[in-house]
């Protein structure tokens, strides 16, 4: 069994992973069977996370790269189970059917296409689904990604819950 918290990711801080952790958590226990996204997996810390508290969750990982980037012994791989879809999230998104009960969104972190995994992906969040945002927080890319939630997360469809460290989050009302 890996451990969340020292598997390798690019500057991802422990209130994060305990943050996507807890998500997974949340969605597991709320939904039944779980489908996890994550827009980038790059490294794959937060996928490890996402694992660790959806142990039973569906995860899928949508990334340009595959996961041929992702950290980790082999044996730690197949524990992940991931089911990955190597292909942009702007064109992966119509092949992607049914629901989804937490989205990650880590990928390109341009203006243009966090707005549109924001209203392409995020669409298929279902009520009560959690969605949460890397790197909006104090970084080089934060204005772009934190000006795309604020354009294209309606704040009457999704509730804010917080803040940890360079990530956002929130719930489908």
């Amino acid at each position: 069994m890996f451990d969340h918290l020292k598997m390798p990711g690019s500057y991802m801080h422990e209130e994060e992973r305990e943050l996507i952790k807890l998500l997974s958590t949340r969605a597991a226990n709320a939904f039944d069977p779980c489908v996890i996204v994550q827009i980038g997996v790059a490294w794959g810390a937060s996928v490890y996370c996402s694992r660790a508290g959806a142990p039973n969750a569906t995860i899928y990982g949508v990334d340009i790269w595959g996961d041929d980037t992702l950290h980790g012994t082999d044996e730690q791989k197949k524990e992940l189970n991931l089911q990955v879809i190597r292909e942009d999230s702007k064109t992966a998104w119509e092949k992607f059917k049914g629901p989804i009960h937490f989205l990650y969104i880590d990928g390109n972190h341009s203006y243009e296409m966090v707005s549109s995994d924001i209203e392409k992906w995020g669409s298929k969040v279902v009520t009560r689904g959690f969605i949460s945002f890397h790197d909006c927080i104090d970084c080089e890319v934060a204005e772009d990604i934190s000006r795309a939630i604020n354009d294209h997360l309606d704040p009457k469809k999704w509730e804010y819950l917080g803040i940890e460290a360079w990530s956002r989050y929130y719930r489908r009302r």
